[in-house]
């Protein structure tokens, strides 16, 4: 029985401590013990009606988001070389500051964009039509500097 007391009289406590504001939980009304998270509150970055100017080490980018479901890209080659479209598009925040943006260009080459704006970076993973590949499709990575226009 002494041991019984003993045992109430210490889970007695230690709810007492873990209801305590020390302990960064809080007690509900029937006296349970929830833990709660601090989290500082960030906007969601919203790039639609906004345009961006991408660096990559071989190329240049300029990316307009024209809506949730449209982009329009222009590229600059360091030979000059210009290419431009317009194409359908997914724009989604991953987390507040981090969008995944994905098109397919009028050549069928995939474009997926991870778009940290917090960090000023992008990854691009694209997929273009090889016919030597086994899957008939080739890879390509590029890491670049993504800056909003104002």
């Amino acid at each position: 029985m002494k041991r019984i007391l003993l045992m109430l009289a210490a889970t007695a406590a230690m709810v007492a401590c873990n209801c305590n504001e020390s302990c960064k939980k809080e007690c509900n009304a029937e006296g349970t013990v929830s833990a709660t998270t601090e989290m500082a509150s960030v906007a969601p970055v919203n790039l639609i009606g906004k345009a961006a100017v991408i660096t990559y080490p071989e190329l240049k980018a300029e990316i307009q988001y024209l809506s949730e479901n449209q982009v329009h890209w222009k590229t600059t080659d360091k030979d000059g070389k210009v290419e431009e479209e317009t194409n359908p598009a997914f724009i989604r925040n991953i987390t507040p500051t981090v969008i995944f943006v994905n098109w397919v260009e009028n050549s069928g080459m995939t474009i997926s964009q991870v778009v940290d704006t917090e960090k000023g970076n992008v990854t691009v993973y694209g997929t273009v039509t090889d016919e030597k590949a086994a899957n008939k499709r080739a890879a390509m990575v590029m890491e670049g500097s993504w800056q909003l226009q104002q």
